[in-house]
């Protein structure tokens, strides 16, 4: 597998909560999301996308043709691809009543998502590929790419479908075609996958 990655977008530090590499033959970039605490955004995992994200883009900057024309995230664990929301984390940050910590959880949680939404600022495709579970935020995160690969065995699921109140992820892109439609398209994507 080392021969996959690529040299130019090896970090210093050690990422934990994340793992890549480059098919030079098929131009994927592939990130796995390794949930090493839960499968869920913790703000482990978020500073290793976070890091990434930005190594990426510096090493690309003004590159019209980057190393990869695509960058495909899924999960190193089969039966999950996200569950959102680290909910621990959030039960303690209310409890605590510590607003800005809270806010800049959230808001760390956006800024990976609009990354992705903006390829990184990359002439790139982004792929979700949900294998297993994608719930709440991680589904938001997945709606943040511009294409979705899902396992018709997976659960999808929104938080306003599960009474949660949404974020500010990539559910606004549901909005706009209203949720029955929006589930109706996403089931029949997924049960056409097979």
């Amino acid at each position: 597998m080392n021969r996959l990655i690529p040299h130019s977008i090896q970090l210093k530090r050690r990422m934990t909560n994340l793992s890549f590499e480059l098919d030079r033959e098929t131009e994927i970039l592939w990130c796995n999301q390794r949930h090493r605490e839960r499968p869920s955004f913790t703000p482990r995992l978020l500073r290793d996308v976070q890091a990434f994200q930005q190594r990426v883009k510096a090493r690309h900057a003004g590159i019209d043709a980057p190393a990869f024309r695509y960058l495909v995230w899924a999960s190193a664990r089969p039966e999950v691809f996200n569950l959102g929301g680290d909910l621990d984390l959030i039960y303690q940050l209310v409890t605590r009543q510590d607003r800005a910590g809270l806010l800049r959880y959230v808001r760390a949680c956006i800024d990976i998502c609009h990354q992705n939404a903006n390829k990184l600022d990359l002439p790139i495709v982004t792929v979700a590929l949900c294998q297993g579970e994608t719930l709440g935020g991680g589904f938001e995160a997945a709606l943040s790419s511009d294409v979705i690969i899902a396992e018709d065995k997976g659960a999808v699921w929104l938080e306003r479908w599960v009474g949660f109140a949404r974020q500010f992820g990539g559910l606004a892109k549901v909005d706009r075609l209203g949720v029955y439609a929006a589930s109706f398209s996403v089931v029949s994507v997924v049960g056409s996958i097979t």
